[in-house]
């Protein structure tokens, strides 16, 4: 082998070594950035979905058919599921495989809220929901009961948050709904 090909080669080694660190920065440096957005992310859940504790007074807002609607909460039944949904979100199709064991069951007494209108072809594609009450809330409320964000599933007694279940359900949580939301 020939000196400027084993300098050649040298170089290619020491470049290599050289990349390989390099990844291996970038790398750790991926990891923390992920961490710290996984923590933000688990804020942000915090922050979208109501505390357990907090009261819900009267839900108002428009129904299905553009009409105004007012349920008192705290008088409406000792106990509640609300579904917070957005039509246009995707997790909220996904939701509803979950949404649909908890609406099959006639002692889960569950509204349907929104800051969107739901379309009849929404209803359609979605027959559960249909014959519940559907209340589009203004956007100012949804923010200020923490209401805005979908999917989510709330469980309430007279009015106040019991447990808050944010994003896609799993047949575990269905299980956990069903036992703490049926009417005895």
């Amino acid at each position: 082998m020939r000196k400027s090909q084993i300098y050649l080669l040298a170089l290619v080694g020491v470049l290599s070594v050289g990349l390989f660190i390099q990844n291996l920065r970038v790398h750790a440096m991926n990891s923390h950035l992920d961490n710290q957005l996984q923590e933000v992310l688990r804020g942000e859940i915090l922050v979208s979905a109501p505390a357990n504790g907090l009261t819900i007074p009267t839900l108002a807002g428009i129904d299905r058919n553009g009409q105004d609607i007012s349920i008192d909460l705290p008088r409406s039944g000792a106990k509640l599921l609300v579904l917070v949904l957005d039509p246009a979100d995707v997790m909220v199709e996904h939701n509803f495989e979950f949404w649909n064991k908890l609406l099959a069951d006639d002692r889960i007494h569950s509204i349907v809220v929104t800051t969107s209108t739901v379309s009849a072809d929404y209803l359609h594609t979605h027959p559960g929901i249909a014959n519940r009450h559907i209340i589009r809330v203004a956007p100012d409320f949804a923010k200020e009961m923490h209401l805005e964000a979908a999917p989510q599933t709330i469980f309430l007694e007279r009015g106040v948050v019991k447990k808050t279940w944010f994003g896609l359900l799993s047949d575990a949580d269905v299980n956990q709904i069903k036992k703490e939301a049926r009417f005895r």
